[in-house]
């Protein structure tokens, strides 16, 4: 293993062979006690650099920049993100439509309408977001207000139901990273185990993907996945039928033609957590931070959950000295089906 010397190795190196070259054992203030640390210094800063590449060539440890082209080598490419698309209502006279192009905001939030259509006194417009990001996802009570009028149609709108929705914040480095290092261990072997997943989560917005190959029948692959949650990053969120289509769509153009992919949304099983700190100290809010990573993390479709677990999980929150976990009340917590998630509810303290 690569041992990086100190200066001070180094330098004492240095004077050693200087001593054997002239006989002498270099002292303080001559030329060769000068040549000992300017060379132990130079060679320490080597020393630097050929560990600094070393690291480089390791996956997970190495810079994001040198990262990213590792990716590009494997054909991996950061997510992009996606815009927020949804509608809205405005007062309208008969047959009065807005001109698509225009522009809209909900606060500082721009949207663009597409189209537009009239009727009985109402226009209805589809939006679409100007920038990529969940901060566009939006709920149906936002006012929207044209930046530019249009003749015979109110100014100020309301977004509809169900508000705008499937913007995705373009992918994080470390999202990119856990990708890359997924491909290193599962390489593409055309529709082998793990393709599917990594596949997967190369549609934006998807969080996690689980395959589960000939469950129904012998080419057959189930694929579940989960969304990121736009509110809370340690959360997660059962995708919608519009998010599975789009997921099978592109599973459909990666699949061999001798397999079938059936993309499926987990259901959702939420699990409450009551915990007693028994030194109190106050670390709350990291307990509550840990055990939604645990369920964000660890937990798969049909899987379970153990008491030690839970106990590694709130072990982990900083501040934390000991503790007692009163719900769940018995254990393991299963799984109503292959299909059901377990997922985070709550945290209560007592």
């Amino acid at each position: 293993m690569f041992r990086r010397d100190t200066l001070r190795d180094i330098i004492a190196r240095v004077r050693g062979d200087l001593e054997a070259a002239f006989g002498q054992y270099p002292i303080p203030r001559t030329i060769e006690e000068t040549l000992a640390k300017l060379t132990g210094g130079l060679a320490h800063g080597l020393y630097g650099h050929l560990q600094f590449q070393i690291v480089q060539m390791l996956i997970d440890q190495c810079e994001d920049d040198v990262m990213v082209r590792w990716a590009r080598i494997k054909g991996l490419r950061a997510r992009p993100g996606s815009k927020a698309t949804g509608t809205a209502t405005f007062a309208a006279a008969a047959n009065d439509t807005i001109p698509a192009g225009t522009i809209g905001k909900v606060g500082a939030i721009g949207f663009e309408v597409l189209s537009s259509t009239s009727m009985g006194g109402t226009c209805t417009a589809v939006l679409q977001a100007l920038d990529t990001g969940s901060e566009a996802n939006l709920g149906t009570a936002s006012e929207i207000r044209l930046q530019s009028p249009v003749a015979g149609v109110e100014s100020t709108g309301l977004l509809a139901s169900p508000g705008t929705a499937s913007g995705t914040d373009p992918e994080s480095l470390d999202q990119l990273r856990d990708r890359l290092l997924y491909r290193y261990a599962h390489p593409p072997r055309g529709g082998a185990e793990g393709d599917f997943v990594s596949w997967a989560l190369e549609v934006p917005g998807v969080l996690r993907a689980w395959e589960y190959p000939a469950r129904t029948s012998p080419r057959t692959v189930d694929l579940l996945f989960v969304d990121e949650n736009e509110t809370d990053p340690l959360l997660v969120t059962i995708p919608s039928a519009f998010r599975r289509l789009e997921v099978q769509n592109y599973l459909n153009t990666k699949a061999p033609s001798t397999m079938t992919v059936d993309v499926i949304a987990p259901t959702a099983q939420a699990v409450a957590f009551e915990v007693e700190l028994l030194v109190d100290t106050g670390p709350e809010a990291e307990v509550i931070t840990e055990l939604k990573r645990l369920m964000r993390d660890d937990m798969a479709p049909g899987g379970n959950l153990v008491l030690s677990q839970i106990r590694h999980a709130v072990s982990r929150a900083p501040g934390e000295i000991d503790h007692d976990i009163s719900t769940p009340s018995s254990f393991p917590v299963s799984s109503a089906s292959n299909n059901h998630l377990l997922t985070y509810d709550s945290t209560s303290f007592i």
